[in-house]
């Protein structure tokens, strides 16, 4: 896919800080298609053990991406913009909206971590089902949302530092 057809894109760049958002764009996909790896591995049966312990390592690896992209936004982009955008109610609203949806995540995360914990595995599969629909809902909803926000906000000299 090229990067110009994923979404939020367009809008993403349409700020005065002509920040380049391709890398938060292409971390956003990999989420995704990781998140659609997961759900169709799981899916099926986990009781064979080297089967499920490479899954699990898998799991062990997008759940360190993605803490390391949400602390990255909690604790550098969000409240850079959070500052620059004091005048605006909307994006101080939008902001609330993705550290919130950030809390709402980190306990499907520890769902999942609990159901390959589980001998037979049989949560899984809804675990992970269920931390795949709030995940996608709240990369969208930050693609619409919050990284135009870093268009406007930012200058792409600070984007990139």
């Amino acid at each position: 896919m090229a990067t110009s057809n994923l979404p939020g894109t367009d809008a993403a760049r349409h700020g005065t800080g002509d920040a380049d958002l391709t890398i938060m764009l292409a971390a956003h996909a990999a989420f995704r298609r990781d998140l659609v790896r997961l759900a169709h591995t799981t899916a099926g049966s986990s009781a064979d053990a080297p089967r499920h312990a490479a899954i699990q390592a898998g799991w062990e690896t997008f759940k360190r991406q993605l803490h390391l992209h949400h602390t990255a936004e909690d604790t550098i982009i969000w409240p850079a913009l959070r500052q620059r955008l004091d005048h605006s109610d909307h994006a101080q609203s939008v902001l609330d909206a993705m550290e919130e949806e950030h809390q709402l995540i980190d306990p499907l995360l520890a769902a999942v971590d609990a159901a390959f914990a589980e001998p037979d595995g049989s949560s899984l599969g809804d675990a992970t089902d269920a931390l795949t629909s709030q995940l996608t809902a709240h990369l969208t909803h930050e693609e619409r949302d919050g990284l135009p926000l870093i268009g406007v906000a930012l200058t792409a000299a600070e984007w990139r530092a």
